[in-house]
């Protein structure tokens, strides 16, 4: 449903996001198909993991919760974000890299773990602006 929605309605803006589904549909299919499913299963909780403070900043965003509040929220998400993705998520695609029957699904795997990365980093230095903004023009 994702990706027709993005697809339909914004999908120059969210290709990435398209990107994004299409590379888990076909780690889905290599799950089917029962090709490195323990470690595909592994890398997919890990990421789901890793995204349990972006649904409640979102939740708070949406329901115009005290910007404070979702500040803190948004601190605790990056830092979850990071530790899972960056952390956890790397030791994994590492060791998995070195066992995985389809090099293919791996490396498509590997560029979407990138892009997380990438969407943690741009977190991160928003928070270090607002923090720095604060200290300085306060």
């Amino acid at each position: 449903m994702d990706i027709l929605y993005i697809c339909i309605y914004t999908f120059t803006a969210e290709i990435l996001y398209v990107y994004h589904h299409i590379v888990l549909l076909y780690a889905l299919n290599s799950l089917k198909n029962n090709i490195n499913s323990n470690e595909i299963i592994n890398l997919l909780f890990i990421g789901e993991i890793s995204n349990i403070f972006n649904y409640i900043v979102y939740h708070l965003i949406k329901k115009n919760i005290n910007k404070n509040i979702i500040f803190k929220f948004r601190i605790i998400q990056v830092l979850w974000f990071l530790y899972f993705r960056g952390y956890i998520l790397t030791y994994y695609i590492i060791k998995y890299y070195e066992i995985a029957n389809s090099k293919i699904l791996f490396n498509l795997l590997f560029s979407i773990y990138i892009l997380g990365l990438v969407w943690g980093y741009h977190q991160l230095k928003y928070i270090i602006k607002i923090i720095y903004d604060s200290i300085y023009f306060y």
